[in-house]
């Protein structure tokens, strides 16, 4: 083999090395768990397996701050009982609560989330909340819905009625769906 043979083969090699390690820009919106409406919040990761980084937009709802998003690809079993199932998922630590209040919450939040939008022919949940309120040692199931390619300021989807469905507001975190407890 020629030396430029070798050459080519080798920047080949690393060109491919590279583009296995490239981080993968995803920018998706939440949908309610009925369908209904989309939040007037979205997610923008950056992953490279198997990590994912980003931003948890608030400021399209008009709040001063964003959060922050990081953590790891993961599976939830179906066992646990859980809208969100799969190895196709990450598992990701979100500031939002601490960003919605500006300051220091104590509520720990950890964002649930595919990163594929749904498909309307087999619908099935994309993202789902869990999180700790401070020193409650409780785990608690907050919101969880879809997640659409549309993001706030695009085109946002539309309800049976065919009127506009963007709600004003953020996720909920509720006490009513109570995991475990310590």
């Amino acid at each position: 083999m020629t030396r430029a043979a070798c050459f080519a083969i080798t920047i080949l090699l690393l060109l491919g090395c590279s583009a296995a390690l490239a981080q993968l820009p995803v920018t998706l919106g939440f949908i309610s768990s009925d369908g209904s409406s989309q939040y007037c919040d979205y997610e923008t990761l950056e992953i490279a397996p198997p990590f994912a980084t980003g931003i948890h937009v608030l400021t399209s709802c008009g709040l001063p701050a964003d959060g922050t998003l990081i953590g790891l690809r993961g599976s939830i079993l179906p066992s646990a009982k859980l809208p969100v199932t799969g190895g196709q998922t990450y598992l990701l630590a979100d500031s939002t609560a601490d960003a919605l209040d500006g300051t220091f919450t104590g509520v720990q939040i950890m964002l649930v989330t595919a990163t594929t939008p749904v498909n309307p022919r087999k619908p099935k949940f994309g993202w789902e909340y869990v999180y700790n309120t401070y020193e409650s040692f409780s785990q608690y199931l907050g919101d969880w819905g879809y997640l659409t390619a549309n993001v706030p300021g695009e085109r946002p989807i539309n309800n049976e009625s065919g009127t506009s469905s963007m709600v004003s507001s953020v996720h909920r975190l509720v006490q009513n769906h109570v995991i475990t407890n310590k």
